[in-house]
């Protein structure tokens, strides 16, 4: 219904799996963004009171396993439980940072000095 996961599925994709489970197990529908299949309700804006009261559950993941229970009980009810879900510790992960350089090029910088 909400696509397959495998061991072959990036982290990513499985917490968005995850988060379409959660919001249609609890308003009945799926936002468009995120692209419901043909068979699943789309959301609309008579949903949208629904997603409005749940949508800290949305934000935020369940604990993990070692996590201390007794202190989480709040972050345990506002979560989502993706424990399934298993980080991608095989694949290599690059950050860039884009920027950019002001280029000051004047008439003076191309002309022959020794002329």
């Amino acid at each position: 219904m909400y696509g397959s996961w495998n061991k072959d599925s990036s982290y990513p994709w499985c917490l968005t799996e995850c988060r379409k489970r959660t919001i249609a197990a609890l308003c009945n529908c799926l936002p468009f963004t995120l692209i419901p299949n043909a068979n699943d309700t789309t959301c609309t804006p008579e949903h949208l009171i629904c997603l409005a009261k749940h949508r800290e559950k949305f934000l935020y993941y369940y604990p993990g396993k070692d996590a201390d229970f007794k202190s989480l009980t709040k972050e345990r009810q506002d979560s989502q439980q993706c424990q399934h879900c298993m980080p991608d510790c095989t694949r290599d992960w690059y950050t860039t940072v884009p920027f950019r350089i002001k280029h000051y090029f004047s008439k003076k910088f191309w002309t022959n000095k020794f002329s």
